[in-house]
């Protein structure tokens, strides 16, 4: 049986947070941080400051906090993505409390769902068109972390 190999970002390793993660954006942290940027963005700058650690990636979905020893994963709340995407598209970003979460079980990595489910059956209905949330940073590498460098 193979083992996997857990997943690192600059040769650290990355493990999803087990608490969830408070943090206030203030109009200071507004003002020194960079649109489109997931390292610089108001969110990321809030959490270095509060939490006094270097490095932080906020994405739409998932956010990575850097620790001495490794990141710490946290699912990225509806509230700031919401302001993310503001941000990126025209420089607003609201002052607030945020509350990053930790992923649920189905969301941790190396999840695997428990049984095979039913092939899917064709209803009649065409699929859903997916939107594709354009003019703001890229997406988080998907389960892909030992292939993202440093800028």
């Amino acid at each position: 049986m193979a083992v996997k190999k857990r997943p690192t970002i600059d040769g650290l390793p990355v493990f999803d947070s087990k608490m969830d993660l408070i943090f206030d954006v203030k109009l200071n942290d507004i003002r020194n941080s960079t649109r489109k940027s997931c390292e610089e963005c108001a969110a990321s700058v809030a959490i270095c400051r509060q939490y006094k650690v270097k490095e932080v990636r906020v994405y739409l979905s998932r956010a990575l906090v850097r620790k001495p020893d490794r990141w710490e994963r946290y699912v990225t709340p509806d509230a700031v993505r919401t302001e993310i995407i503001c941000f990126d598209r025209t420089g607003d970003f609201r002052p607030g409390s945020f509350r990053l979460l930790a992923p649920k079980t189905s969301q941790q990595l190396g999840y695997k769902a428990g049984q095979k489910r039913a092939p899917h059956k064709k209803t009649g209905k065409p699929p859903r068109a997916m939107h594709i949330v354009e003019g703001v940073r890229p997406n988080a590498p998907k389960g892909h972390y030992a292939e993202v460098e440093a800028d």
